[in-house]
């Protein structure tokens, strides 16, 4: 009997449809003596697609936003996690390299995660703060995008060619005061398990949020 194997489509572009895909790349079970896409097996394991984004906030208020390249439109700094790249690294990274900011990551806004009988894809929104406020976007076009800039909700939704709505989302959600969690809520498997000093959830104005039962 033939095991089912790995099959990896395309050429994994960049450039989706649905705003809120960030990737193309698929992968199902193809079994060789049978025209047809299986379900992934405890054998053959899940492939998964790990994603970071990030919501980055200015001191004044406005958020930093991307110019993807290829004219794809306004978006937020977001992309794949390199294998064996930890998430918040990769929110980071591709931070700098899509809008020329160096960032701090403060926390995180809400952890995604879509599972099919095929594949599944993990999706961390972060949220960050620039390392120094007085750093300019990203200004001359390269392979990673044509620019980037600070903006508030409403000039977001002024650019005619808009290829998500995470900033307006996200955006609006921490303009009204929405929390941010804490990291040490993102943890690998089998880490020690602590009573973490930070709040549980931190709010707009930095006051912090539950802290536990008094004792």
């Amino acid at each position: 009997i033939d095991m089912p194997y790995l099959h990896w489509l395309g050429n994994h572009p960049l450039s989706p449809p649905h705003p809120h895909t960030l990737c193309l790349a698929h992968s199902y079970y193809h079994h060789p003596s049978q025209n047809k896409v299986m379900a992934y097996t405890r054998r053959s394991g899940c492939p998964t697609y790990n994603f970071s984004v990030v919501i980055c906030r200015h001191p004044n208020g406005k958020y930093l936003a991307v110019d993807e390249s290829r004219d794809r439109g306004w978006w937020v700094p977001a992309g794949w996690v390199d294998p064996g790249e930890d998430l918040k690294d990769a929110a980071i990274r591709e931070t700098r390299e899509e809008a020329g900011v160096d960032v701090v990551i403060k926390g995180f806004l809400r952890m995604e995660h879509s599972h099919s009988q095929h594949d599944a894809r993990l999706r961390v929104v972060f949220y960050a703060e620039p390392v120094d406020p007085a750093q300019p976007p990203k200004q001359v076009p390269d392979e990673e995008s044509n620019g980037a800039a600070w903006l508030s909700v409403r000039e977001f939704l002024k650019k005619e060619n808009i290829r998500g709505r995470e900033l307006v989302q996200w955006g609006s959600y921490l303009d009204q005061g929405g929390p941010i969690f804490p990291l040490s809520c993102l943890t690998s498997e089998g880490d020690r398990v602590v009573i973490p000093k930070d709040p549980l959830v931190t709010f707009r104005d930095g006051t912090p949020g539950y802290r536990g039962p008094s004792k």
